[in-house]
C-alpha cells in the first residue's frame, strides 16, 4: 500500500530549536486539530451510528469508567480502549516490616498506549511537513512548590510555562494565560499584567486561587517575533488537564 493511501494523515509545524546556537536546526510538532471532549466524542460516535444515542453512549461510557476505576484502584491493569493503566507506588520503604507513611509514599497512576495505537502512529499515519510555526508553542508547565513538571499546580504558588512565542501580547481581552474546567464550563484568565516574568519563551505568574480540580491551560497571545504581531489572536492550549490542589 502506498503511503498516500494511508487512513490517517497529520501535519507537523516545525520550530526553532532554542537550545541550541546551530542555525537551521529545527523542532516540530503535530499541528493542534482542536480539543475534543467526552461529550464532542459521544456526539461525533452518535452521528456514525444512527442506533446508538448519545444518552446510550453517555451511560456506558460511565459505565466502564465505573468498573475500570473500581479494578484498577484494587491493583488490577485495566485495558480500556486506547492504552492500559496501572498504579506504582512510589517511595522508599525501610525495612520489611514498614508500615505506608503518606508524608513519604504515594501512589501513582501510570499508562501506556496500546501496541495498536503505537503501530498506528509509527507505520499508517502519512506526516506532512507544513514548515515553520508562528504561534505560541508550550513545552513544559512546572508547579515551582512541588517541583512537578506537566502534571500539578498549586494554588497561590509560583507557576512556569516554558515554550516559544508565548509571551503575552495584545490588547484582545481573550489574551493571557487561561485555565478552563476540565469537567465543566468555565475560565479563568490571568492578563499580562499579572505576568512575573513575560518572555518570548517563558512566562512566570502566581497560580489564582481557583477551586481543587482539574483544568485545560492554554496561552493566548498576538505575539511572534520581536518586530512581529499577529493581526489576530493565537491559542496553544496543553495537551491534557492538569490537577490544581492547596497541598504541595
Amino acid at each position: 500500500m502506498s503511503i498516500f493511501d494511508k487512513k490517517y494523515k497529520v501535519d507537523v509545524e516545525l520550530y526553532d530549536l532554542e537550545l541550541t546556537d546551530k542555525k537551521g536546526d529545527h523542532l516540530g510538532r503535530v499541528a493542534p486539530t482542536g480539543l475534543l471532549k467526552e461529550d464532542d466524542l459521544i456526539r461525533i460516535a452518535a452521528a456514525r451510528r444512527a442506533d446508538l444515542s448519545p444518552e446510550t453512549l453517555r451511560a456506558s461510557m460511565d459505565v466502564l469508567k465505573e468498573v475500570a476505576t473500581e479494578s484498577l484502584f484494587t491493583g488490577a491493569t485495566v485495558g480500556l480502549g486506547l492504552g492500559f493503566f496501572y498504579l506504582e507506588a512510589e517511595g522508599v520503604f525501610m525495612g520489611s516490616q514498614a508500615k505506608w507513611d503518606a508524608e513519604k509514599h504515594s501512589l501513582k497512576v501510570k499508562s501506556a498506549p496500546s501496541a495498536h495505537l503505537q503501530n498506528l502512529a509509527r507505520e499508517d499515519t502519512q506526516v506532512n511537513v507544513q514548515g515553520m510555526s508562528s504561534g505560541p508553542i508550550i513545552h513544559s508547565i512546572l508547579d515551582e512548590a512541588s517541583g512537578k513538571e506537566n502534571a500539578h499546580l498549586t494554588g497561590n504558588k509560583t507557576v512556569t510555562i516554558t515554550g516559544s512565542r508565548i509571551k503575552i501580547m495584545g490588547d484582545h481581552a481573550v489574551c493571557g494565560v487561561t485555565f478552563a474546567y476540565a469537567h465543566k464550563d468555565g475560565f479563568f484568565r490571568l492578563p499580562s499584567t499579572e505576568m512575573l516574568v513575560n518572555e518570548h519563551s517563558k512566562l512566570a505568574f502566581v497560580m489564582p486561587p481557583l477551586p481543587a480540580g482539574a483544568y485545560w491551560v492554554s496561552v493566548t497571545t498576538t505575539y511572534c517575533s520581536a518586530n512581529r504581531m499577529h493581526k489576530e489572536p493565537c491559542t496553544c492550549t496543553f495537551h491534557y488537564p492538569l490537577t490544581l490542589s492547596w497541598e504541595v
